[in-house]
């Protein structure tokens, strides 16, 4: 009756066992809005609109063709988010976030890992300030803006900050022990 559907794992009487697991497939028709969590597992998020937030300790989060914001937290794993439209931040201790936006999305976005790799591709919409921070590795940035965008970069050995057209919310990527790469989709 309130609109949300809640899924969870309860343990047997006796408890959980060393082995034992579970996993949901849950396929939703029209749902706006989504929140997900987990202690030890993956998260899979495609096609999916409104605010999305996920949360896991242990596995890799993976979000494809989602028409919104996302709000991504793993401690040990991954994190991948192709084709999203809204304002995405992403936290993650140990490993790599891969992070492409949709066509039309302005940004911003913020990602911080300890140890780990950033890849973003910005939309040709993207606008704004992105400040990129990395103590240990290189940072690439693309060498020239889309037809008709500003742009402006500094650079210095571990920090790199890049201006897009009219200023508007900052974004920030920050990395201790990890390369950096920034590139415009095709």
């Amino acid at each position: 009756p309130a609109g949300v559907l809640e899924i969870s794992a309860q343990p047997p009487p006796d408890g959980w066992r060393g082995s034992e697991g579970c996993s949901f497939d849950i396929s939703l028709p029209g749902a706006a809005g989504v929140e997900l969590h987990t202690s030890n597992g993956a998260i899979k998020l495609a096609g999916m609109s409104g605010e999305g937030k996920l949360d896991t300790r242990n596995g890799s989060i993976s979000i494809s063709r989602h028409d919104g914001g996302v709000d991504a937290d793993t401690s040990n794993g991954r994190v991948e988010a192709t084709q999203v439209s809204g304002p995405v931040r992403v936290r993650t201790s140990n490993g790599s976030v891969t992070l492409s936006l949709a066509d039309a999305a302005p940004g911003p976005v913020q990602v911080r890992t300890s140890n780990g790799a950033v890849t973003l591709e910005l939309s040709h919409a993207f606008r704004g300030e992105l400040s990129v921070d990395t103590s240990n590795g290189s940072i690439t940035l693309p060498r020239s803006a889309p037809t008709g965008v500003t742009f402006q970069t500094r650079q210095s050995t571990h920090h790199a900050t890049l201006v897009i057209g009219e200023a508007s919310a900052a974004s920030t990527i920050d990395t201790s022990n990890g390369s950096v790469t920034i590139r415009y989709a095709d």
